[in-house]
């Protein structure tokens, strides 16, 4: 199923750390898209940009989606801390 998730307020990227492959993250690795959308198809994101660009994309698509307005919140990625203690495993 995607998920076109529009009226967000402040969307936060790891631009940098994608472009960079994830190495060495930075604080300055970080983008901000202001008054932005973003879809999901399956469990990746497809597309991210700001509102007035997305009937455009939206166009093209042929497949049916769900919509969520965000309700100009904010959007970041999920910073997860993937490691685990010997006493916990």
């Amino acid at each position: 199923m995607s998920l076109f998730v529009t009226h967000i307020k402040e969307l936060v990227t790891l631009k940098g750390v994608a472009e960079k492959d994830g190495l060495h993250p930075k604080e300055q690795d970080l983008g901000v898209i202001h008054d932005a959308s973003l879809f999901i198809k399956g469990t990746k994101i497809a597309w991210v940009g700001k509102n007035r660009d997305a009937r455009h994309f939206l166009r093209s698509l042929s497949a049916p989606y769900k919509t969520m307005d965000a309700g100009g919140m904010i959007v970041f990625p999920g910073l997860v801390d993937p490691h685990t203690h010997t006493l916990f495993a």
